[in-house]
């Protein structure tokens, strides 16, 4: 070709905001057409410049930008394109709160020894051993969404040999004071159940210390990981120490209130944020029970003594909600519609102009009214055939009801069809429900 495309993209200096980025020319070319993509905007334009600096990135960031680059090399001859994918990990600032992290961004194993850490983040093991340590773990199974979560993994042993130590996983440094954050995330335990899980949230007052276990300030106690893992939302409001990076640790000695008796330790954390802490918070463990055709009783748990809440409530196919005030933990919803699919959520009213988000919304069916039909098969042209046709005794099994319209009607006290075919059949009553 007349106009050769330029190959060989490279990252060069990388700063808190910004990366360069250089090509090597196909020819003798001064400008080109340079094209990548931050997040959901993509910039195009033409430069002369050769290294290129993107502009607008934020600190402490792992970016996987694809970007491409074609030589112009007159208003009427272009190269073809040359495109790749730039792994940019910006310079650790102060991370902004909010600070979320889901680990699923970068590429790592199960390999203790070939783990990544996420970008800014640091990591230590006090002991000598080179098995234990931190990082984040490419398995589905121990992921809560997506692939990789943080593994923290330890031994649990009273031995005083340097071979065993400590285990820490620290943030990066953020830009507001940690006594006014909270920090939010799943975990799990390892499917071994015997193995422990447990872990501790504090400060690290400096990062670039020898001893992390000298500059390791706890924020209240051990936290344990019970069965089948659980959501974890830790105040830090408690913290009075100097300033310094949110930091885990897995210790090697095993706390109070831990059961299990393994030899090993396992915590895998995922979908961490940490935000400020709220002055109204959102009610968790929404469920509705009780339910029949008119009413339904609905719970939630409020951990932080919030005065008053605010219940909506709407039907299937309606446009507005239905909103009811209580001053405790449980609203009994009235003159509800009978055979009807609802759902309902929950805020916490802290004060005038002051209130949480919502509850995610759940769903629950109200119950036929008693003495009457419910139909699940329809009528008239709309009607549905159950079961289908069968022919030469053989036999034939079709759900009629799902749990859920069992739920929904309530006490069931007969079940009646009628039969429809266009010819004779012979042992026609020979149809049995269970």
């Amino acid at each position: 070709p007349s106009c050769m495309k330029p190959s060989a993209i490279t990252v060069g200096t990388v700063t808190e905001t910004t990366a360069q980025v250089s090509w090597t020319a196909g020819g003798s070319e001064t400008e080109w057409e340079v094209s990548y993509t931050i997040g959901d905007q993509t910039t195009t334009l033409t430069t002369t410049e050769n290294p290129y600096t993107i502009t607008g990135l934020s600190a402490s960031t792992h970016y996987v930008l694809p970007f491409s680059v074609k030589a112009i090399c007159s208003a009427t001859d272009e190269s073809e394109v040359t495109s790749t994918e730039l792994i940019i990990n910006t310079v650790c600032g102060l991370a902004a709160v909010p600070f979320a992290e889901n680990f699923d961004a970068y590429t790592s194993t199960t390999s203790q020894s070939s783990m990544v850490m996420p970008a800014c983040w640091n990591r230590k093991y006090t002991g000598t051993s080179t098995s234990y340590g931190a990082g984040i773990y490419n398995s589905s199974s121990y992921a809560v969404s997506g692939t990789n979560s943080l593994r923290l993994y330890n031994t649990c042993s009273t031995s005083t040999s340097t071979s065993y130590g400590d285990v820490y996983a620290v943030l990066p440094q953020l830009d507001a004071a940690i006594n006014e954050l909270m920090i939010s995330f799943d975990a799990k335990p390892s499917t071994t159940t015997s193995y422990n899980s447990f872990f501790e949230v504090g400060v690290i007052t400096d990062v670039e210390a020898t001893d992390y276990n000298s500059v390791f300030q706890p924020i209240g106690t051990a936290h344990i990981v019970p069965a089948g893992g659980q959501s974890f939302n830790i105040l830090l409001s408690d913290y009075t120490g100097a300033e310094g990076n949110i930091a885990f640790r897995v210790m090697k000695t095993r706390p109070a209130g831990e059961s299990r008796t393994g030899y090993y330790t396992h915590v895998y954390m995922d979908n961490l944020l940490v935000e400020r802490i709220p002055t109204c918070f959102v009610p968790s463990s929404l469920t509705v029970s009780e339910v029949t055709d008119h009413t339904a009783a609905v719970n939630w748990a409020d951990n932080y003594d919030q005065a008053a809440y605010a219940v909506e409530y709407m039907a299937e196919g309606d446009a507005t909600w239905t909103s009811v005030s209580v001053d405790t933990t449980y609203a009994l919803l009235n003159n509800l519609q009978a055979s009807t699919n609802y759902t309902v959520r929950v805020k916490a009213v802290c004060g005038t102009g002051d209130e949480s988000e919502y509850t995610d919304a759940i769903g629950f069916a109200t119950k036929c009214i008693a003495g009457t039909d419910a139909e699940i098969a329809g009528t008239g042209s709309n009607q549905n055939y159950i079961p289908v046709g069968n022919y030469y005794n053989y036999s034939y099994t079709q759900q009629i009801l799902t749990a859920e319209e069992i739920n929904a009607v309530g006490t069931i006290s007969s079940i009646s069809f009628e039969y429809a075919y266009s010819s004779a059949m012979t042992s026609k009553n020979n149809v049995r429900i269970s």
